[in-house]
């Protein structure tokens, strides 16, 4: 679906960014996200983030796509963090930033822009909650499944993630 609406919105499947979050499960991973710091090995090199932004933009504009959608909207992106419940919290803390202001300041001093980005989040919050309420029989007329699983999954997301974060 994230292709789909990729290819719709900028004419191309290849603008969207896929973030496994299993890959940022350590707190020290998010410098494979935005860049390490200043003093550390690897710290003039761009995270993943950065380089996912920025780097087909600059490369649309020096070809001169004028009609382009990544010309018009340089910062305009699709990124999709996929499983997000895996991620280390510091991970999240880090995220949020860019959802709540629309900005992420890299460890270099840059900061990016995602006022214009579409964020998909993916999860399989509660799967195993509702399989188990799934596997119950039923009683009365009342669809307490739905609710029940509802009440799970909310209470997974509380332990998981920050209040400001949901």
């Amino acid at each position: 679906m994230s292709h789909a609406l990729a290819t719709l919105t900028l004419g191309r499947p290849d603008r969207l960014t896929k973030i496994k979050c299993e890959h940022f499960q350590q707190a020290h991973d998010g410098s494979n996200l935005i860049g390490s710091p200043k003093g550390y090995i690897g710290s003039n090199e761009a995270g993943m983030l950065s380089e996912a932004i920025y780097q087909p933009a600059l490369d649309a504009l020096k070809k001169q796509e004028a009609s382009s959608m990544i010309n018009r909207f340089p910062h305009f992106n699709i990124i999709v963090l996929d499983e997000i419940e895996k991620a280390h919290p510091n991970i999240h803390q880090l995220l949020l930033g860019m959802m709540d202001d629309g900005e992420l300041v890299l460890n270099n001093g840059v900061t990016l822009d995602f006022s214009e980005s579409i964020i998909i989040m993916t999860s399989n919050i509660g799967a195993r909650e509702k399989r188990d309420i799934d596997s119950q029989p039923a009683m009365g007329f009342m669809d307490t499944d739905k609710v029940q699983a509802k009440e799970e999954v909310n209470k997974t997301s509380f332990k998981l993630f920050s209040p400001e974060f949901l």
